[in-house]
């Protein structure tokens, strides 16, 4: 034996020494044998029918001669194939692609939506206060308020019919959901409601957290329809003061009070807001509950 296999010998059997009992590690410069029976796979010639394509040639290419090149490729592949095998094929080249425009489009059309819906003129803002079934309150009446005044389709009535505002009941609810009393409490601030209708405790409740503002706060018109056609409706409440001030109109047994099925009898109206925008939609409302004949 020559020095050489002897040095392969030697590598082989300190390699194998080292390594675990289930593994056989075949050193470098060792020549790997076929077992008989068997053919090695390095010496098969590649398959005759495998297109082998030329990245360089295709790298030389210009953008519109690849994109050339790549259709007549498709069209060869798909010369012997049906139309549903097309579409198929088509469908199966394509479909991340496919994927990608697809979800463009919905989130386009979502953002759309939303914007949308988010800068549509608001006619009018109220909120439900205290009603046992918010569910079913009607609110064909404030459809035929929008009708009334020949608002759009597309104006928008802003509302919200599940606050709960009780003085016996407020510092329990406030620590069960915290997060409906802060927020809306922001939403007035930010004059986003024009009207609260509630129970009296509902008006009780809402004059002593400052939510609602005293009816000698605002003025014009609407002064002169608290002071005048409006005055023996007028509900007064306390503040987180304790002073006493005109915070709400009674509208019970009003045709919208009794159309709104709002689970209670005693029907008042108060008000968040203060701005410009909450005095015109408050003059409509109490315009359309009352028939004022404002113009």
């Amino acid at each position: 034996m020559s020095k050489k296999d002897n040095t392969q010998e030697e590598v082989l059997e300190s390699t194998q020494k080292d390594a675990p009992d289930d593994i056989l590690i075949q050193p470098r410069g060792v020549k790997r044998e076929v077992a008989d029976g068997f053919s090695d796979p390095r010496s098969a010639a590649p398959k005759a029918d495998l297109a082998t394509e030329n990245s360089l040639e295709l790298h030389a290419m210009t953008r519109s001669e690849r994109r050339r090149y790549r259709r007549a490729q498709k069209k060869a592949e798909t010369a012997d194939m049906t139309r549903s095998q097309r579409f198929h094929y088509f469908i199966d080249c394509n479909k991340w692609k496919i994927t990608g425009i697809l979800m463009i489009v919905v989130s386009l059309a979502w953002i759309s939506l939303a914007v949308y819906s988010n800068t549509r003129p608001t006619v009018f803002a109220y909120a439900v206060v205290n009603s046992p079934d918010p569910w079913s309150v009607d609110t064909s009446v404030i459809d035929d308020y929008k009708s009334y005044y020949n608002y759009k389709d597309s104006d928008k009535i802003k509302y919200m019919q599940n606050l709960h505002y009780d003085p016996t009941t407020f510092d329990a609810d406030y620590d069960a959901n915290g997060t409906e009393y802060s927020s809306f409490p922001l939403l007035c601030e930010d004059n986003v409601y024009d009207v609260l209708i509630s129970d009296k405790a509902g008006v009780e409740c809402c004059s002593w957290i400052n939510l609602i503002h005293p009816l000698d706060t605002y003025d014009g018109t609407l002064k002169t329809l608290f002071e005048g056609e409006l005055k023996d409706r007028v509900v007064t409440a306390q503040d987180s003061a304790n002073h006493t001030s005109a915070y709400a109109i009674n509208i019970s047994g009003t045709d919208f009070a009794n159309r709104m099925n709002l689970g209670y009898n005693d029907v008042y109206l108060s008000f968040p807001g203060n701005s410009e925008e909450n005095v015109d939609h408050i003059i409509k409302l109490l315009n359309y509950i009352f028939d004022l004949g404002i113009e």
